[in-house]
């Protein structure tokens, strides 16, 4: 227990400073900080970055092709395993060219992995495009964002192929295999992202205002989460602190992914909408909460004493409060020009999202507080709540990138626009929203 807390003291001093400061800036440093985040980018990775393009939006377009291809093979894998849920010798005929189903871990695994893979990618491209708005309509470094983009996936190919590879040449322990996936996954993954981070900030340090918006708070947080959840989880395992594990599992499944929702939609929905957000306060709400609380998704055991497990039940209520609070905000700008809205595919889409979002959250809470206290009981159903949400919530947010910030990023528009026929003589919002007649 005393690690986790440990731990989470360091994330909000590192954190705190560094909102700090980049609020605020760093005076006479700020030129040479820039200059040497640059020469990181550009320079560092000798020869290597020249190989990329550094067209205005290359960058964000990366990300965001390999996150579709990621989810490709994560629906396959998905389907397979719905599958043989239903009828474990569904595939039996396949034998012959080498298939083997074993329990279905080996499945489970893929298809966690491919998922959330291809979410992150996804949704980092799409936070990428609102960073480089917010800027000088580019990022710092283009062509380091595609170079980051292609290593992170390199990466997580290596943790899953990289074992087995090496298993025949050598005998390795399971214990060496785990170690192996654990540097591939989080370790060297997390190095990644903080070049991400650096061109974040660099490209958001150009901003012609001075209030950083709401999508770029959620996009530096999300990264934040995500480099020190990595690098918990990998010397948490060294170390066998189990605890620590779990808190960095915690933040790069639950803070990591649910930030960089929110940081799509908050930028998408409003620009869809050519309205402001509906509430500052709610913003706010939604930004600090998420990251004092445990969200209901992707929970395992915390293996704890009972002063963490009751800590553990309260913060999983209280986040609801962020879940919440982002997703009204978030609709109720939409219903300031909801016509608007429904034109735009991408903008539809993130605002379902939202309407789904606080639902599956209920959900999740009930089944994860279950699985959370060791009870066991409601394990698949926590599992079911799981997955549906990547796929409703993170799948809904995945097109709202594709169809929103993809163009955005590129310069052009989509070939078609929305089919949705929004009604345009009544003056109720939801009726224009969902196309449906409100009876009153």
């Amino acid at each position: 227990m005393d690690a986790v807390f440990i731990a989470l003291f360091f994330f909000f001093t590192v954190v705190g400073f560094a909102t700090f400061y980049l609020q605020r800036g760093i005076g006479n440093m700020a030129e040479p900080m820039r200059q040497f985040g640059l020469f990181l980018l550009n320079k560092a990775p000798a020869g290597i970055v020249d190989l990329f393009n550094d067209d205005k939006g290359s960058g964000s377009k990366t990300w965001m092709n390999l996150g579709m291809i990621w989810l490709t093979f994560a629906a396959i894998g998905t389907f397979l395993a719905l599958w043989h849920d239903y009828d474990a010798t569904a595939l039996d005929s396949l034998a012959s060219i080498g298939w083997e189903y074993d329990d279905g871990s080996a499945l489970a695994t893929f298809v966690d992995v491919t998922l959330m893979t291809g979410l992150i990618s996804i949704l980092v491209g799409g936070g990428l495009v609102a960073a480089a708005r917010a800027g000088a309509g580019r990022l710092a470094s283009e062509a380091n964002a595609s170079l980051t983009g292609l290593l992170f996936s390199v990466l997580t190919i290596s943790s899953m192929l990289l074992p087995t590879i090496l298993g025949l040449v050598i005998d390795l322990t399971a214990e060496n295999e785990a170690l192996i996936q654990d540097l591939f996954m989080h370790a060297l993954r997390s190095f990644i992202i903080i070049a991400v981070m650096i061109n974040v900030l660099l490209t958001v340090a150009q901003r012609k205002g001075d209030i950083i918006s709401a999508s770029n708070w959620f996009m530096f947080m999300a990264l934040a989460s995500f480099i020190f959840g990595s690098q918990f989880r990998f010397f948490g395992e060294l170390a066998d602190s189990t605890q620590t594990v779990w808190l960095g599992e915690r933040m790069t499944q639950s803070w990591a992914l649910i930030a960089l929702i929110f940081s799509v939609a908050y930028h998408v929905v409003p620009r869809a909408a050519s309205r402001p957000i509906w509430s500052d306060s709610m913003t706010k709400a939604s930004l600090l909460l998420l990251f004092f609380t445990l969200p209901p998704f992707m929970l395992s055991s915390a293996d704890a004493g009972t002063l963490l497990e009751n800590l553990g039940a309260i913060l999983m209520t209280l986040a609801l409060l962020p879940i919440m609070a982002g997703s009204v905000n978030i609709i109720m700008t939409s219903l300031g020009n909801a016509t608007g809205v429904v034109s735009r595919p991408g903008a539809l889409a993130a605002t379902l999202a939202m309407v789904f979002f606080p639902l599956y959250a209920i959900g999740g809470y009930f089944t994860s507080l279950d699985v959370f206290i060791g009870l066991g009981a409601l394990n698949d159903m926590a599992t079911t709540v799981d997955v549906g949400f990547m796929w409703t919530v993170g799948g809904l947010m995945a097109v709202a990138c594709v169809a929103e910030s993809y163009p955005l990023a590129g310069g052009r528009k989509l070939a078609s626009s929305s089919s949705a026929s929004p009604s345009t003589s009544s003056s109720h919002p939801w009726e224009a929203l969902l196309g449906l007649p409100i009876l009153n």
